[in-house]
């Protein structure tokens, strides 16, 4: 995991979508990019932060999260930008053991 304790949740994806921008928006700290754009953005880190059940997390420091919290911000991460496959390895995980 790629996490630094003291950005909250949300700073994360913001940091990460700078790595990775969203389809149509160069980038978080362009100051070209229109309000539509920041929308796009905002939108994006809403919706990834309620899929994984994080949102009401999103102002806490990823330092005081839990290991599954913390698994849940890397998967938000992983999924920033919707791209087309991802790749997870879970420890402790038999393929195909129900």
């Amino acid at each position: 995991d790629v996490l630094w304790p003291s950005l909250t949740v949300k700073e994360h994806l913001e940091l990460f979508v700078s790595f990775r921008p969203l389809r149509g928006v160069d980038s978080v700290d362009n100051p070209n990019n229109s309000s539509d754009d920041s929308d796009l953005v905002s939108n994006e880190i809403e919706e990834k932060l309620k899929a994984v059940g994080l949102w009401d997390d999103r102002d806490r420091p990823a330092g005081t999260l839990s290991g599954g919290q913390k698994r849940k911000l890397s998967l938000a991460i992983a999924f920033i930008g919707n791209p087309p496959r991802v790749w997870t390895r879970f420890r402790g995980a038999t393929p195909g053991a129900s």
